[in-house]
């Protein structure tokens, strides 16, 4: 067994470990006020819930919330972060591996990289033709054109790539499809080179490279999310506690403070808790799409240095084509130019 099953069967432990210990608190904390509440003859007021009183209560209770939960969340990202031998070390580690291995052949990168957008937006064309449009021969019709696509009502005969391929008959709504991946209508989010080369760095603008593309706006919704739904659990318990008063006047005052006393610190713990735990899980996200930038880095390094089953091109070699590319159009230009002049002469 590696050391990314053990961290990820160790995960699952502490995972349900944490969750019996918030709820093991959560019941401590409600027997205690149940218990409170008995002793000094303590009811519910629904009355209380529309007072001024209740919303100041409310509020702070909520401040004290958000208050836990960012301090909770930055005590916990700072604790699995640097935690020896948890995922986000093993991931991190395994990168910064790979990326000084592939260092000498970077400047191959850019060129790979442009290669492998084009292969995952093909991927993408073939999925959307294929898995919502049901074109059973997606991958030849990509290589058509609109003046043949269009024909495609009924069944066809073509030459593609000199060799003759025989098409069936499309619905209009498969054709439509096929003329949306042709003339480009079906789009990928292109990564730029520093989200791949940067353990840290993040394109900040869906198979795993188009969800790479949008690794901020996954961590970031999770913990929105989180809060969300802690602030909300937060309310519903304000308003049972906060209802709560004692009933018995010579033991009101020092009783309701115990009471609140009580749901406040429960809040501010369970919120620290929950923030610190909102850490684990977002960096989890993290090492997800880092471990991504591995697998794409070591297939760079396979197909590149290893393998040789891709040329890629250094950044001088894309310049001098582009440069060639440029004096070829530039003398078929003059070439145009002195055959239309040499007819003008000649008549």
């Amino acid at each position: 067994m590696d050391n990314t099953e053990k961290v990820g069967i160790i995960g699952k432990i502490k995972k349900s470990n944490r969750k019996a210990i918030m709820s093991s608190l959560t019941i401590i904390v409600v027997a205690i006020l149940i218990v409170v509440s008995s002793l000094v003859n303590a009811g519910l007021n629904p009355e209380y819930w529309s007072s001024d009183e209740f919303i100041g209560n409310l509020m702070l209770t909520l401040s004290i919330c958000l208050v836990g939960i960012m301090s909770g969340n930055a005590e916990g990202d700072n604790y699995y972060r640097t935690k020896k031998g948890w995922l986000y070390e093993i991931s991190y580690n395994k990168y910064i591996s790979l990326r000084d291995k592939i260092d000498p052949f970077i400047d191959k990168f850019p060129h790979w990289s442009e290669n492998l957008y084009k292969r995952e937006l093909e991927k993408k064309s073939l999925h959307y033709l294929r898995n919502d449009y049901g074109c059973k021969q997606a991958k030849l019709l990509m290589k058509l054109d609109k003046t043949q696509i269009v024909k495609l009502k009924e069944p066809q005969k073509f030459i593609v790539e000199g060799k003759e391929c025989y098409f069936n008959s499309l619905t209009k709504e498969q054709i439509n499809a096929c003329l949306d991946v042709v003339s480009g209508k079906v789009r990928l989010q292109y990564i730029n080179d520093n989200f791949w080369l940067n353990a840290f760095d993040s394109n900040k603008h869906q198979g795993k490279y188009e969800q790479a593309s949008k690794a901020d706006y996954v961590k970031n919704k999770k913990f929105f999310g989180l809060t969300f739904y802690r602030m909300s659990t937060t309310i519903i318990v304000g308003l049972i506690l906060g209802a709560l008063v004692v009933n018995a006047n010579d033991q009101a005052n020092t009783s309701q403070l115990v009471v609140t006393m009580i749901s406040r610190l429960w809040t501010l713990m369970n919120s620290v808790m929950w923030g610190f735990y909102t850490a684990n899980d977002i960096l989890k996200e993290e090492c997800g799409f880092l471990d991504y930038k591995t697998t794409v880095l070591n297939t760079f390094y396979l197909e590149v240095v290893v393998n040789k089953t891709f040329k890629a091109k250094t950044q001088e070699d894309i310049a001098r084509e582009k440069i060639e590319q440029a004096e070829k159009l530039q003398k078929e230009k003059q070439e145009k130019e002195e055959k239309v002049l040499n007819e003008a002469k000649g008549e």
